[in-house]
């Protein structure tokens, strides 16, 4: 009984995602202009500057303000809300402190980890392990930063996120690792160059693209998801869901 009722929850969520995929298609093509646009961009500034840290940062900060704009048309598409391209510029930075926010705890957290495995045998394995834990308890970041702002901090918002985790453990991975396992089947060699070049410096010119459609329909996904999951209890969802059609 219980398998059928999340059956039915999960294909009611398949259902919204189609709804905003359709509703706001043409965000859809908003990673692939940013990416590109970053690119671009990236490409000019190695060209113009000759020190690789002042690139570095100004890269991460224009990475930051990309990720900004997209989260605010993800956000508004989940809502369902009407969103127009007159709204660009505000989206820079709708979610621009509250991503730097996030980054600078990761940082942190990094160097500090960073000093304690330092001169260990396996420090560079258990540093992998250690980001591979971090990627798993904080999964749910991304959505709990555009639907729940008032988290405030980046500290707050890892909090949120890991109890989140602790709460929706399987109805939240299952189909998270069922969907990246299909990506990772498509476009797996891909993968391998993205996660090699945060910058999709390392990626093939078709499979950008893809990669970055694929990814928005995840998120679109993810994002209904977690709203229902983080707006509902499992009792009244195995109510709502027990006697559907």
């Amino acid at each position: 009984m219980t398998a059928l009722v999340y059956l039915r929850f999960y294909g009611s969520i398949f259902q919204q995602t189609g709804k905003s995929l359709l509703k706001a298609w043409w965000v859809a093509l908003l990673p692939i202009a940013l990416s590109f646009a970053l690119r671009l961009v990236v490409l000019g500034l190695f060209a113009l500057i000759p020190s690789p840290q002042i690139v570095g940062f100004a890269v991460g900060l224009l990475y930051d303000a990309a990720l900004s704009s997209y989260f605010y048309f993800l956000a508004n598409a989940v809502e369902g809300s009407p969103v127009s391209l007159r709204e660009f510029p505000l989206s820079f930075r709708a979610y621009f402190w509250p991503i730097i926010s996030v980054y600078f705890v990761y940082f942190i957290a990094s160097l500090l980890l960073g000093a304690v495995v330092r001169g260990a045998e396996q420090g560079g394995a258990i540093l992998i392990g250690l980001e591979l834990v971090a990627f798993i308890a904080f999964n749910a970041a991304p959505e709990v930063l555009y639907q729940q702002r008032s988290t405030g901090r980046g500290l707050a918002t890892l909090q949120t996120a890991f109890k989140f985790l602790q709460e929706n453990l399987l109805t939240w991975g299952i189909p998270n690792v069922l969907i990246a396992g299909g990506l990772y089947f498509l476009l797996g060699p891909g993968l391998s160059a993205f996660a090699a070049d945060t910058r999709t410096m390392g990626m093939q010119l078709w499979e950008l693209p893809v990669l970055a459609v694929f990814v928005h329909v995840l998120m679109v996904f993810r994002g209904h998801l977690f709203k229902a999951l983080a707006g509902s209890s499992h009792r009244q969802r195995m109510f709502k869901f027990r006697n559907a059609a």
